[in-house]
């Protein structure tokens, strides 16, 4: 067998034939002569972001008492490829018959193939080796009835509400179990499968459900300082087993979420946004440390905020405690961001893949973005001697000029690292483990850590990156914030 792929304007549809126990899987394109058997015309769509979440799907069939069949896969990496298309004929013209298709939309990572059963053909065993890791594919399982004579469409979605959650393939003709989105639900449940009824038609829809997860209205921000980040779906973490900024909040394991339309501060909040917002009458639930002069050469000296104006009104307001932070944004109409949300600010949004660094996935330089300019362990700064010790204006045209994200987001990478909303939590954890996949989130209460997004000034190029969490726990010289809105102000 040899599975090919070939683009057809806006769908694709995988081209070959082969003879199951009883059964042909016809996945070629362009016309052909037709027997007059039952025929099944399946249409694969996804609401994932592709190739973020979506570029590859596999395709198992198995036969009514769970007998492996077939087993094929393809590259789908562009959104042109979708909605994709294949064919299933009953071989025998004389009976009906059932089918059932496993069907797995996936991004790259496969896992070893753990399964007892054994796909053998001719008397070869071909199993696969490899299998898409469950945590992260798309699963459906579809059962498909052939009537002799008989030829319809069957479409099926894959939806983002069911990454990550396992079809059960039925035993001895057992009926089954997948994840299916009920209609007016965002979350997946398990079902049993059921046939599904073929619609008479054999046409592949043109237009694609790709994209589509979570994007909801962008709310319009209220002014130029504020930038609109449309929803979507993207792998949360990293499969990371080398170093991390924080050993105790590892990168892994990933998991496929998704994040709703939100309005994101272009940049970090300044210390003259603070003194305005204080004039205004806010009031802090816990002051912001201060720096009455100069700065200095150490964290304990550097603090942004002095309570008369002395020349760093735009910097961002550092020695901020996550209180303060949060009370700051509910005030101005926000909150302060989940860590998905301010992940994929940082990774994912307006964006194709997911990269490392708002810039892309280059090694950063000193000219990308605001770090290491502060002696750490006895060692100079990595950027002291090309970019000078201290932080700098947020709007610094200089030293950090690609620090900046496809939707106008500055500053993610250096600068300061930031406030999130959520609580120090591993991803193999209970919380992120029970979390719902639509805008997740770990929330603690005031008094506990809370994490830390982003590198600092006084960071190691690995700080910059997307995914780095960080516990934090008092306010700091290097920790900053930022607020996130889902609604107009």
């Amino acid at each position: 067998m040899r599975t090919r792929t070939r683009r057809l304007g806006r769908h694709a549809r995988v081209g070959g034939a082969l003879p199951l126990l009883g059964l042909v899987v016809s996945l070629a394109c362009g016309p052909r002569t037709l027997p007059p058997l039952g025929e099944a015309l399946v249409v694969v769509d996804t609401d994932g972001a592709v190739p973020r979440v979506v570029s590859r799907l596999r395709i198992d069939t198995y036969a009514a008492d769970g007998a492996w069949l077939d087993a094929r896969e393809t590259a789908l990496p562009d959104v042109r490829d979708w909605p994709a298309s294949f064919s299933v004929q009953a071989k025998d013209d004389t009976r009906v018959r059932e089918v059932l298709v496993r069907v797995r939309g996936f991004g790259e990572r496969t896992r070893t193939y753990r399964g007892a059963a054994r796909l053998v053909l001719g008397g070869v065993d071909t199993t696969p080796p490899q299998e898409p890791e469950p945590s992260l594919a798309i699963d459906r399982l579809v059962r498909l009835r052939l009537v002799p004579g008989e030829r319809g469409r069957a479409v099926v979605v894959l939806r983002s509400a069911c990454a990550g959650v396992p079809s059960e393939l039925g035993e001895g003709g057992a009926k089954g179990r997948t994840c299916v989105v009920p209609s007016g639900s965002e979350d997946g449940r398990m079902e049993d499968v059921g046939a599904l009824a073929l619609e008479p038609t054999m046409d592949v829809p043109r237009e694609s459900l790709v994209g589509t997860a979570a994007r909801t209205p962008c709310p319009a921000p209220s002014d130029a300082s504020r930038v609109c980040l449309e929803g979507s779906s993207f792998v949360l973490g990293r499969d990371e087993v080398a170093v991390v900024p924080d050993p105790r909040l590892p990168l892994s394991p990933e998991r496929v979420v998704r994040v709703t339309s939100f309005v994101m501060d272009r940049d970090e909040v300044t210390v003259a946004r603070y003194r305005e917002a204080l004039a205004r009458g806010f009031v802090a639930p816990e002051p912001v440390g201060a720096t009455e002069g100069p700065l200095g050469d150490t964290a304990a000296t550097t603090c942004s905020f002095s309570t008369a104006p002395l020349g760093r009104e735009s910097f961002g307001l550092s020695c901020v405690p996550w209180a303060t932070a949060r009370a700051f944004c509910r005030d101005a109409g926000g909150d302060l961001p989940t860590e998905a949300e301010w992940e994929y600010a940082a990774t994912s949004a307006n964006r194709p893949g997911k990269v490392e660094f708002p810039w892309g996935d280059d090694t950063p330089t000193c000219a990308d973005a605001i770090y290491g300019r502060l002696p750490l362990a006895g060692f100079p700064g990595a950027c002291e001697a090309t970019s000078g010790r201290g932080p700098r204006p947020v709007d610094d045209g200089g030293a950090g000029s690609r620090d900046l994200t496809p939707g106008g987001v500055r500053g993610l990478a250096g600068g300061l690292g930031e406030w999130t909303r959520d609580a120090p939590s591993r991803y193999d954890g209970p919380c992120w483990s029970g979390a719902r996949a639509a805008d997740p989130s770990c929330e603690g209460d005031a008094t506990s850590p809370h994490v830390v997004r982003g590198g600092a000034w006084a960071g190691t190029p690995i700080s910059l990156r997307g995914t780095g969490r960080l516990e934090g726990t008092q306010p700091s010289a290097f920790v900053g914030f930022r607020c996130v809105y889902r609604g107009p102000r």
